[in-house]
């Protein structure tokens, strides 16, 4: 493994051990009557050494020993043994290359304070050798001397591999490698001891430089800046870790651009004036069955118009999500939620947007239906969903397609509407039919197809595109019987996993973005330089997003991860 990817799954090392932590000092606390690790009321001391122009930092607030402790605790003692086999695999590949063993290099002094920044995109800023980023990890030592004693004993093992360098800069020794096989502007890991308490790695001399000389040029800190100083503020309470992320420099490293030239999302396309978020950040903390990470988008826009959440009870429109669903979203108002979600999305990416393809994922589950359907509706087909909606994709389980289900809250324009729809349908080749399920009168937009058994026999075969059905107050959709048949069936079951993630968020919100095991797992692997082990990326079980409006401050939500087990 290169340095490069040593840092890279580093990251992912820090923000698993923000995940599974909080998640084991809550089943200690609930279950084994074990204490959880005090969470921190204070603010990070390592922010110092951050660049304010840094693309993310991740810090933990806790001895990530103990915190694997508690996670293996209250898993069962086959599945621990595995657990734990794989995470001292995952360790050994993590540490191999530079020659850090954690438990002989680290764990023995380590305090209560780990600190991960992701310093630049690139380096260099050499476009020939692609993204070269800059890592930055900073730790508290609890015990200085024996940090001290440690960090030299790590040096004298490589001098027998390698020549060292010793330089002095800003008054702190730098050491690393000087290996003469690898060409100028390669990564090298670097080490420093500042002040006999921090003890930070680098993966370039370069970015150790540079955050030495952020801590004596406090306007260049993070510590220091307006922005994560406003986060701090607004993020109150203890906490376990922190996070925050610079949204314009994290937009171009997604979109694997050096400089900032990716271009603006049309500020016209919802036709609202949109604030500007600079940047991101979440406090996490222990909560019922998983982590609850408190976020707030931070905006540059002064005197923002508040935006406050429109739905106070979501459980009516809940009872129709299946317990096995992949992917859900649950709001109210469906044209205005969908604008004021294009908006901020616009305003996140503003000075460093993905390919405008990305960004109208927003719209890809209302196209899929009607791609499913081989239809095409008008845009303001679903003006009329003013009340409670939700949108449902199932597993494909095997089948080239997954199956929707859109529910929606009647409103005086429903029948209209739905009629509409119909006529639309009609004029498309579908025909309309009634079909009946468990007494259920089912409404069914049938499409006939013709099917050759011989060349000289022709037979017509109908094929279901699309079924609905009213139940109570609601409009439910689905593209296969089958698919309306589990939407129907869920208003029986007692517990799942969005309803339980609903316990644990406020309200009145915006609405709520369900994802289940297999979709975040997607999810995560698709993020770049996050290299996390299967077993821990299994252990969570369903994430649920959700919006709470906008403050003076920004844009205000939260995240709430189920851990497996919890």
């Amino acid at each position: 493994m290169k340095p490069r990817s040593f840092f890279s799954v580093l990251a992912g090392v820090v923000l698993v051990l923000l995940l599974i932590g909080t998640a084991g000092a809550y089943w200690l606390t609930a279950r084994s009557g074990a204490q959880v690790p005090k969470q921190i009321a204070t603010q990070p001391t390592t922010a110092m050494f951050v660049s304010r122009q840094a693309v993310a930092m991740v810090t933990l607030l806790v001895n990530p020993e103990r915190l694997e402790s508690f996670w293996l605790a209250e898993t069962s003692p086959a599945n621990r043994r595995q657990l734990q086999t794989g995470l001292r695999q995952w360790q050994q590949s993590v540490f191999a290359s530079s020659g850090l063993d954690y438990d002989r290099d680290l764990k023995t002094w380590l305090g209560d304070e780990v600190t991960f920044a992701l310093t630049t995109p690139d380096v260099n800023r050499d476009a020939a050798d692609g993204l070269q980023p800059g890592y930055l990890l900073v730790l508290v030592a609890d015990d200085p001397e024996l940090a001290q004693e440690s960090l030299q004993s790590f040096w004298q093992r490589r001098a027998n591999a390698r020549d060292l360098v010793f330089e002095q800069f800003a008054g702190v020794q730098l050491i690393h490698a000087a290996n003469k096989k690898i060409a100028a502007g390669q990564p090298s890991l670097t080490s420093a001891i500042v002040g006999g308490r921090y003890v930070l790695f680098a993966n370039y001399p370069k970015v150790m430089r540079e955050a030495l000389n952020d801590v004596q040029v406090s306007d260049l800190n993070l510590e220091q800046s307006f922005t994560y100083q406003q986060a701090l503020e607004k993020l109150t309470g203890s906490k376990l870790g922190l996070v925050y992320v610079n949204l314009a420099q994290f937009g171009n490293w997604l979109a694997d651009s050096t400089i900032a030239t990716a271009s603006k999302i049309a500020a016209t396309e919802s036709g609202l004036e949109k604030p500007h978020y600079e940047a991101m950040a979440a406090a996490l903390k222990p909560a019922r069955q998983g982590l609850l990470a408190d976020t707030l988008l931070l905006t540059t826009t002064p005197n923002a118009q508040p935006v406050r959440g429109a739905m106070t009870n979501a459980s009516p429109i809940l009872q129709f999500i299946p317990t096995n669903s992949r992917f859900a979203i649950a709001s109210r108002d469906l044209p205005t939620t969908q604008t004021q979600w294009q908006s901020q999305i616009a305003s996140i990416w503003a000075d460093g947007s993905p390919n405008r393809a990305e960004h109208s994922q927003l719209q890809q589950p209302w196209l899929r239906l009607q791609q499913q359907w081989e239809l095409q509706f008008p845009d303001d087909a679903l003006d009329w969903v003013t009340g409670e909606y939700a949108l449902v994709q199932l597993p494909a389980n095997g089948r080239s397609q997954s199956d929707w289900v859109f529910v929606a809250q009647q409103t005086a324009e429903t029948k209209t509407s739905i009629e509409q729809l119909d006529q639309v349908a009609q004029q498309q080749g579908i025909s309309l039919g009634a079909l009946s399920l468990d007494n259920q009168p089912i409404s069914a937009w049938i499409k006939l197809k013709t099917e050759a058994a011989k060349p000289e026999l022709t037979s017509l075969r109908a094929e279901v595109a699309g079924v609905r059905t009213t139940i109570g107050d609601y409009e439910l959709f689905a593209t296969s019987l089958e698919a309306l048949e589990q939407a129907l069936a869920a208003q029986s079951a007692t517990t799942s996993d969005i309803k339980d993630a609903i316990a644990q968020l406020q309200t009145p919100n915006q609405g709520y973005l369900y994802l289940n095991q297999e979709a975040l797992e997607q999810l995560l692997r698709s993020i770049r330089g996050l290299e996390l082990p299967k077993t821990l990326v299994s252990s969570l079980r369903s994430a649920v997003i959700s919006s709470y409006g906008t403050d003076e401050a920004g844009l205000r939500g939260a995240i709430w991860l189920h851990l497996d087990g919890a």
